[in-house]
């Protein structure tokens, strides 16, 4: 009876021995779940952070974007009330003797009447800024004669 008692009392200690480690594990991995949650806390703010970094960036350059064209028309409207700045832009009689268009590597001409440069092969009208500096940008230009583009090649016959 005595071995009986002796070997269940080490049975219940193995047991309680074992729930002990049980419970040291349960409540390390509750803490290892805490510091995961605490991090992807802190990846949150960091984020939120950042977001409101690249707002802020995106106002400044929009408000710089705005005073840059407030200080251009207001400089623009300084000089055109001094009489030294034409109405209509014009162009450095050597820049057109270089220019030529963006697509077609083709020379412009230019119209003073519009002030604006016209690519004759594909009927393209470029503009040209206040300052007398011509935007080249084809996304930018007028097509003139948008069946132009659409018309089908003719054949040789």
């Amino acid at each position: 009876m005595e071995m009986f008692l002796l070997v269940l009392v080490v049975l219940v200690v193995l047991l309680v021995l074992v729930l002990l480690v049980l419970v040291v594990l349960v409540v390390l991995l509750v803490l290892v779940l805490l510091v995961l949650v605490l991090l992807v806390l802190v990846l949150l703010v960091v984020l939120l952070v950042l977001v409101l970094v690249l707002l802020v960036l995106v106002v400044l350059v929009v408000l710089s974007k705005m005073i840059t064209r407030s200080i251009t028309s207001s400089v623009i409207k300084a000089i055109r009330s001094l009489g030294t700045l034409s109405k209509k832009p014009q162009v450095h009689p050597d820049l057109l003797k270089i220019i030529a268009c963006p697509l077609t590597k083709n020379r412009l001409e230019y119209n003073e009447q519009e002030g604006s440069l016209y690519s004759s092969s594909i009927q393209v009208k470029y503009y040209v800024s206040e300052l007398g500096f011509p935007n080249l940008i084809p996304h930018d230009a007028d097509l003139l004669n948008p069946t132009f583009i659409d018309s089908p090649k003719q054949a040789p016959e």
